[in-house]
């Protein structure tokens, strides 16, 4: 915050410190994966739906389940037709790096919500006609996907995945369901004739607005590919942004003669700086970022400790135990963080903030809701100022389970009721969903909205295009004291 809103929160009313203390909590609710990384679900990587999150500051994203801290910039913004923009992101704090861009440390860089690289075992006809063969990772900027079989398939060519990604195998195409199509080659080392064991990258990426988005790649001294140039093709106009490396470490990218650059030191990326003006500062402790300076000069410093949570077989990991923000253009405070993992039904974190703590309950080993949020609790001076109970009902199965393991089947979770009480009154929103279209897409078609002025939603939605697109809003009629109103969207294609 800025000065003006820093002498403003001196004044904050009762419902106004309410709203602040829950604004940096988000619950994303989108369909997921049966199967964790673990049977706690403390291994995932990247945002996980479903979980709270503290997200104070854009760049920051806390993990309020897990304790684990991402942070995420975006450098570079190509605009695109109808929201297929080029983002050029980095990322701290993933389990896993995008090889094919190297840097130090723990940062990834990459395009934005595209996977930049596919790892496979398997893409020949063999293989795919064999026993069952291991499942693909998709390794994105944000986070890492896994592939499962759909129902029903008679082959491993196809997997889907929980964002209900289509991948073939064999031809090397992944779908997304807003109409994206993205392109991943094997990389062959032409001096053996191998492939180099860094998965299928990225080469392309479309949709059916006209935008266009193409990866070069180069083999610096024979050693494996390197990201090297990406191309944005619009009508009339292309862009390129061009990368640059000392070594082995993206040293920056450049566009039109403007360079971002990446300073490292011997713990890694110290110093990120646009083409003008300040730029970012990270300190490290521990092998991890400790502290991070914006380019207005505000800081934020995490803390971090060694923790047991359940199912890691004796090895600690790392979580956030504290976080303190001050300098110029932040508002100073201090929030810890508290984990109690010991019924292994039901995980809490205790978030004490500079005004008030918040409770937050968990579902855990339980899936598909495993991580998921349950309860929370907002209190100031021992008094509660708000609650919330959510509850999940178990979605249609989109795949099957990989060999051994372990469950019947791969499930999503969707959120069913959301439950709020504050100043005496209590809000409830009741969700519905169809069995057709794998519960279209995860997306309510009735919701009823009781606690002040009652309301009912109706929706319904189209699957059917010329491309792979599901979940695409058709019409929505609401309907509030015996009156409605409908509205309907067509699309192209």
């Amino acid at each position: 915050m800025f000065k003006d809103e820093r002498d403003r929160s001196r004044k904050l009313t009762r419902a106004q410190q309410i709203a602040r203390a829950i604004a940096v909590v988000a619950v994303l609710v989108i369909p997921v994966s049966a199967i964790a990384q673990d049977e706690f679900g403390l291994g995932a990587t990247g945002v996980q739906p479903g979980r709270s999150y503290m997200s104070e500051l854009p760049f920051e994203q806390i993990d309020l389940y897990s304790g684990k801290r991402t942070l995420s910039f975006t450098d570079v913004v190509f605009p695109g037709h109808a929201g297929m923009d080029l983002r050029w992101q980095r990322t701290y704090g993933l389990d896993a790096q995008v090889s094919s861009v190297p840097t130090w440390s723990g940062w990834s860089f990459g395009l934005a919500g595209v996977p930049m690289q596919i790892f496979d075992d398997c893409f020949t006809s063999s293989c795919l006609s064999g026993p069952e063969p291991p499942r693909p990772t998709f390794l994105a900027v944000d986070g890492m996907e896994k592939g499962y079989y759909p129902v029903g398939a008679t082959t491993y060519a196809q997997v889907v995945t929980s964002r209900f990604w289509k991948y073939n195998r064999v031809t090397g195409v992944l779908e997304f369901p807003n109409g994206w199509v993205g392109h991943y080659s094997p990389m062959y080392n032409p001096a053996t004739g191998d492939v180099w064991d860094v998965g299928s990258l990225l080469t392309g990426l479309e949709d059916t607005f006209g935008n266009a988005i193409q990866l070069g790649y180069i083999l610096p001294d024979g050693g494996p590919p390197r990201v090297a140039t990406i191309s944005q093709f619009l009508p009339g106009q292309t862009r390129t942004l061009w990368l640059q490396y000392n070594n082995a470490f993206l040293t920056g990218v450049t566009f039109q003669g403007r360079t971002w650059t990446y300073v490292y030191a011997q713990t890694g990326l110290t110093e990120v700086n646009p083409p003008a003006g300040p730029g970012w500062r990270f300190e490290y402790q521990n092998n991890t970022v400790w502290r991070v300076t914006t380019p207005s000069g505000g800081q934020v410093t995490y803390g971090f400790d060694l923790k047991d949570p359940p199912n890691t077989q004796g090895t600690p990991v790392n979580v956030l135990v504290t976080r303190t923000t001050g300098g110029r253009g932040i508002v100073p405070g201090t929030w810890s963080f508290a984990y109690d993992w010991s019924d292994t039904s039901t995980f809490v974190t205790t978030v004490t903030g500079p005004t008030t703590t918040a409770v937050h309950a968990f579902y855990a080993q339980s899936a598909p809701v495993t991580g998921h949020a349950k309860d929370l609790t907002v209190s100031a001076g021992g008094t509660t100022l708000r609650s919330e109970h959510f509850t999940w009902v178990e979605g249609p199965q989109f795949a099957t389970p990989p060999a051994g393991g372990g469950a019947a089947s791969v499930r999503s979770a969707l959120l069913s009721a959301h439950t709020v009480t504050q100043d005496g009154q209590t809000f409830t929103t009741e969700q519905s969903y169809s069995a057709n279209d794998y519960a279209d897409d995860g997306q309510p078609n009735h919701i009823v909205q009781s606690g002040g002025i009652p309301r009912t939603i109706d929706r319904s939605y189209r699957h059917t295009f010329d491309v792979y697109r599901i979940g695409a809003l058709a019409s929505e009629t609401v309907t509030v004291g015996g009156q409605s109103s409908t509205s309907s969207y067509d699309y192209d294609g």
